[in-house]
């Protein structure tokens, strides 16, 4: 039985198959050792002169690396939106505790005001629970308005009455005088006048 050998047509282009990189211009020895070695480092060992098969083989070995490749690029990418999620969610944790500790501190200065507060207000202007008390507060609000406007209308009042006296007082004091003075021309003047 003799064995017919690929052409070398086919060993090119299941060369070109296997690795699209591959030197064309090498001799056709060189090329049927090439696709000889390559079908025994992927376990070919049936009818090396089948070209149906062979192709198949080298297909099914091309899809696997490419397959594996892909694999391998979708790992990586998977490693690389893990760890992206990874930050993310150590980010958002962080940010957690920054807001829990902000809201832990506005609620110190919360209570910090209110004990301010406490003490600065009047303990009348506070209810049975030692709220403060808004009516209570615009009461004496009020009441500190009126007594304020009171005491204005008191001043102006007391300004006004001694504002008067003075008058009365530089009026009744004012020196007596001619008031024939006031009335006297003087004959120069006189004379000036009918000149012109």
């Amino acid at each position: 039985m003799t064995r017919t050998k690929i052409s070398n047509a086919d060993v090119n282009r299941l060369l070109q198959l296997y690795d699209p990189n591959t030197d064309i211009n090498a001799s056709n020895n060189l090329k049927r050792s090439a696709i000889s070695s390559i079908l025994t480092k992927i376990g070919f060992y049936g009818q090396r002169n089948n070209v149906n098969a062979i192709e198949q083989v080298i297909n099914a070995v091309v899809s696997r690396r490419q397959f594996m490749q892909q694999t391998q690029a979708a790992t990586v990418i998977q490693q690389r939106i893990r760890k992206w999620f990874n930050q993310r969610e150590q980010q958002r944790l962080t940010r957690e505790q920054q807001l829990l500790m902000e809201q832990e501190q506005l609620q110190k200065q919360r209570y910090q005001d209110i004990k301010e507060l406490r003490e600065e207000f009047d303990p009348e202007l506070l209810d049975e629970e030692s709220l403060f008390d808004p009516d209570r507060y615009r009461q004496q609000q009020h009441q500190l308005r009126a007594q304020e406007i009171e005491e204005r209308r008191r001043k102006q009042e007391d300004d006004r009455q001694a504002r008067q006296a003075q008058l009365l007082d530089e009026f009744h004091n004012v020196q007596d005088m001619n008031i024939d003075i006031l009335f006297e021309t003087d004959q120069q003047e006189i004379s000036d006048y009918i000149r012109t």
